[in-house]
């Protein structure tokens, strides 16, 4: 299977969908299947064969809020996607962020490509969380039609099927034991 992964950092930039991302890139290439990345422009996201790195260059620390730069970089986003997936040809996109997974949506449906996205996090029932950002979560995930999507336990998962997002299915995260080992 071809799997095309689109997260906001990759190593070397620190965050967890940086570690996720890369370390279930390596299991499934174990696997025998072929994966490529689309990722944010940073200078600490290092540069490899089947790496796409997109948009503005920007710092870890700033993707994850929506500033201008980070807007006009989705939009870069869409447009290069329709060339990366030309080139690639994935089975399946993988999302990780749900902004990114709306802007790529365009040429997914274009070529037919289903997406399936991970909620790391979910925050559009959080009150803490800016009304903006709560409210955006939602809409952003039901316009990128998404195949399925993951959360990382019941209680995401029965918040996003009462709220319409029925294609939502339980994914834990998973802990690598051996580089987690125990004491």
């Amino acid at each position: 299977m071809n799997i095309l992964h689109v997260c906001k950092k990759y190593p070397d930039a620190l965050g967890g969908d940086a570690v996720v991302v890369s370390n279930l890139r390596r299991q499934q290439q174990a696997a025998g299947h072929d994966v490529a990345v689309v990722t944010s422009n940073c200078n600490e996201i290092l540069k490899g064969r089947h790496i796409y790195k997109i948009g503005m260059k920007d710092t870890p620390a700033s993707l994850d809020s929506i500033t201008p730069k980070r807007l006009v970089s989705l939009v870069i986003l869409s447009l290069g996607m329709f060339g990366i997936l030309r080139r690639e040809r994935p089975d399946v996109i993988h999302t990780h962020s749900i902004d990114m997974a709306f802007f790529v949506s365009f040429a997914a449906r274009l070529y037919g490509i289903p997406m399936v996205h991970t909620f790391h996090i979910v925050t559009f029932y959080d009150a803490t969380q800016s009304a903006l950002r709560r409210k955006s979560e939602l809409w952003l995930a039901r316009a990128a039609h998404l195949r399925s999507a993951t959360a990382p336990n019941s209680y995401d998962v029965a918040k996003l099927q009462a709220a319409g997002l029925v294609q939502t299915v339980l994914l834990p995260n998973g802990v690598d034991l051996a580089f987690w080992r125990g004491r």
